[in-house]
């Protein structure tokens, strides 16, 4: 592996810290580079900006997430349940895609979740028009529901999660989430 690449990696890794921290805005690209050990000036020649930077980091992240949590719109329990794992599993994760929303806003449009997103809808409406699933909420919706649910373990509200039973594991909290989204797509 050449030295480009590792510099690259190395910067990858160090902006899905900062990012995952502090967010687009918080971040600062001179943190970054001191993190990567390279200078602030190699950040713009492989990314051009802090925008561009974030926006490959969380495409890594979604194709990663993609790669490692397939999806499966004939069985949405199970689905949020092992994006649950990934989630709680890679908490830098949640974090971008919380940050994405935020900053990105609804007018984001990052062509890799662009993309993904509309081969899941597509497969949502083919299972629905199957009868698999509920047709009870439009694609997009259930798609985000089903999203939402699985991640709301790894960002979760304090003033919420201390109200919960902490005697219940880890196991309990997955269950919870398959559970909740059987019920939302039974058909």
């Amino acid at each position: 592996m050449n030295s480009s690449r590792i510099s690259r990696d190395k910067l990858l890794g160090a902006a899905a810290e900062e990012f995952g921290e502090r967010g687009i805005a918080g971040a600062r690209v001179e943190r970054i580079a001191a993190q990567a050990g390279v200078s602030k000036g190699l950040v713009y020649t492989h990314f051009g900006s802090k925008d561009e930077l974030f926006d490959t980091v969380f495409a890594d992240y979604v194709l990663d997430t993609m790669r490692q949590v397939p999806f499966t719109a004939d069985d949405l329990p199970e689905y949020a349940g092992r994006l649950h794992d990934w989630y709680l599993a890679n908490p830098a994760a949640a974090r971008l895609s919380r940050w994405y929303s935020l900053e990105r806003g609804e007018d984001a449009q990052l062509e890799t979740v662009s993309t993904s997103s509309a081969a899941k809808v597509e497969a949502i409406t083919a299972a629905q028009e199957q009868g698999q699933i509920s047709s009870r909420l439009d694609a997009p919706t259930m798609l985000l529901a089903v999203l939402t649910l699985a991640s709301m373990w790894a960002v979760k509200p304090s003033e919420i999660t201390m109200l919960a039973d902490r005697t219940r594991g880890a196991a309990v909290r997955r269950q919870a989430v398959v559970d909740a989204v059987r019920a939302l797509t039974a058909p």
